[in-house]
């Protein structure tokens, strides 16, 4: 499910200019246990780095 929110993510950033770096693979422990995922590191037209799916999806997790 997150790594086709991903996809999804990175096909409207592209359509906004955004630009791919590259696709990695995280995994973040929940309650019920490890979940693994792909998410794709991306530079907006301004060329400030960014992975997308992160900021949608983990905004307070990962502060």
């Amino acid at each position: 499910m997150l790594t086709d929110m991903n996809r999804a993510l990175t096909r409207l950033k592209q359509k906004e200019g955004w630009k791919v770096e590259r696709t990695d693979e995280r995994t973040l422990q929940f309650l019920f246990g490890p979940v693994t995922f792909s998410h794709t590191l991306m530079f907006a037209p301004n060329q400030q780095s960014a992975y997308p799916l992160d900021k949608e999806r983990f905004k307070e997790a990962l502060n």
